[in-house]
């Protein structure tokens, strides 16, 4: 049975189109996600992920050069429970090597993960806007 494509909610439309969301997200919890609203408020939450996110990378960048173990491990465990949420899983775990690195107050070897997380919330930032910009259309 045909239906008219614009009777589809934003997260039908997401959850069946051909393109996955993003291979840096998790297509059924951004599915889920789409179903809490409409693509306004998938969006209103897209953008206040990425404006925390930043802050909580600066935070983490603040904290390396300080030595700063223990803010390392706040700054991780915030951006990796936030991240789990909008279904940035890769994100989500790189975040909880560097909380765990935190934790254990070895922060000298998180050089090389540090720019892979700023790489992969780049990719995230970047497929979660696609999302978005999908779910409104």
């Amino acid at each position: 049975m045909w239906t008219d494509p614009r009777d589809e909610t934003a997260a039908a439309a997401v959850a069946h189109r051909d393109a996955p969301v993003g291979d840096s997200l998790d297509p059924d919890l951004v599915a889920a996600l789409l179903e809490l609203g409409d693509a306004e408020f998938f969006a209103e939450l897209v953008d206040d992920f990425v404006t925390s996110t930043r802050a909580y990378l600066g935070e983490l960048d603040s904290a390396l050069a300080a030595g700063d173990a223990e803010a390392a491990y706040k700054a991780a465990h915030t951006m990796k429970s936030s991240a789990a949420n909008m279904g940035a899983v890769a994100f989500s775990e790189l975040c909880r090597s560097i909380e765990a690195a935190g934790r254990a107050g070895d922060i000298g070897s998180l050089g090389g993960v540090v720019e892979r997380l700023e790489r992969e919330f780049e990719r995230v930032r970047a497929d979660l806007a696609a999302a978005a910009a999908e779910a409104a259309t």
